[in-house]
C-alpha cells in the first residue's frame, strides 16, 4: 500500500538529498519538485498525481542538481515531464508517458541522462518528442522501449510522434532499444550525433532523419517494416555496420550534398541488388 504525501504550497525546493519511497504524492501546482544547485531527489516506487488534471507535473532540475527515478509508473491520466538545465537524470525500471505535445525528458545546457530498462511512450494528441536534447546535452539509453501505446496494447499505425530529437551538438547513445509505432525513431540536427547498437526499429515511418551536418552510426540494428530507413539532408553522414533491412520502402532518402559511409557488406549488397 502507498502512503499519501500532499504538496499544498507549491513545489518544494530540494536541498541536500531527499528520498521518497512507496508514496503517492499529490501536487496542487503545475510543478511537483524543483531541484536546485548540487542537490538531489530520489523517487522509488512513487506516483505523482496532480490535483489539476491539466497539469503536466514537471520536475525541474537546475545547476548540477540530480534526479533519480526507480520503479516509477506515470501513465494515462498522470504523465510526467522532466526538465533539466545543466543537471543529471537517472531513470531505471520505469514506465513513463510524455504529456501530449511536451517531452517526457527535456535536457538542455550540458545536462546528462542515463535511462535503463524502461518503457517510454507518447500520448495521443499534438506531436511529441518523447526525449528532446538541446545545447550539448547527452543521453545513454539501454534496454528501453519507445512506443505510442502501452506495451499491452496492439501496435497500431505510426503516429506523428518522435522517440528522440537531438539538436545543437548533443550526443545520444542507445543500446538494445526498440521503437514501435512512431513516425520517426530519431532526429538529429545541427551537428548532433546519434549512435544506435543492437536495436530494432519497427512500424516507424522513418528510422533516422539527419539534418544540417549531423551524424548517425548504426550497428546491428534491425530496420524493419518502415517506409524510409535513413533520411540524410544538408551534408549529414550515416554509417551502417551489420544492419538488417526488411521493408518494401527505401533504404535511403537524400539530397545531392549527402555523404554516406557504407561498410563493405552494404556495398556488396547493393551490387547484388
Amino acid at each position: 500500500s502507498f502512503s499519501v504525501l500532499r504538496l499544498q504550497a507549491g513545489p518544494p525546493k530540494i536541498h541536500g538529498t531527499a528520498r521518497f519511497h512507496n508514496l503517492t504524492i499529490r501536487c496542487n501546482s503545475a510543478t511537483a519538485f524543483e531541484i536546485a544547485r548540487h542537490h538531489s531527489l530520489e523517487l522509488e516506487n512513487c506516483r505523482l498525481i496532480p490535483l489539476d488534471q491539466d497539469s503536466k507535473t514537471p520536475i525541474r532540475i537546475e545547476s548540477s542538481g540530480s534526479l533519480n527515478l526507480r520503479k516509477m509508473s506515470q501513465i494515462a491520466a498522470d504523465p510526467l515531464a522532466i526538465v533539466a538545465r545543466h543537471g543529471d537524470v537517472n531513470i531505471r525500471a520505469c514506465t513513463l508517458q510524455a504529456p501530449a505535445g511536451t517531452p517526457l525528458l527535456l535536457l538542455t545546457d550540458k545536462s546528462k541522462a542515463v535511462v535503463e530498462g524502461s518503457v517510454l511512450f507518447a500520448a495521443d494528441g499534438p506531436r511529441t518528442n518523447i526525449i528532446q536534447l538541446q545545447n550539448e546535452a547527452s543521453v545513454n539509453l539501454t534496454d528501453c522501449q519507445f512506443t505510442q501505446y502501452r506495451p499491452a496494447d496492439e501496435v497500431r499505425p505510426a503516429s506523428a510522434n518522435t522517440a528522440l530529437h537531438a539538436a545543437n551538438s548533443t550526443r545520444c547513445h542507445l543500446h538494445n532499444c526498440r521503437f514501435l509505432g512512431l513516425e520517426t525513431a530519431a532526429i538529429a540536427q545541427d551537428e548532433a550525433e546519434v549512435t544506435l547498437s543492437s536495436g530494432c526499429i519497427r512500424t516507424c515511418q522513418t528510422g533516422v532523419k539527419l539534418v544540417n551536418h549531423s551524424e548517425a552510426k548504426l550497428t546491428m540494428v534491425d530496420l524493419q517494416e518502415i517506409t524510409t530507413a535513413i533520411r540524410c539532408l544538408d551534408e549529414s553522414a550515416c554509417t551502417l555496420n551489420g544492419c538488417t533491412y526488411a521493408t518494401g520502402g527505401r533504404v535511403f532518402h537524400d539530397n545531392r550534398r549527402l555523404r554516406i559511409r557504407l561498410g563493405h557488406w552494404l556495398r556488396q549488397l547493393l551490387r547484388n541488388c
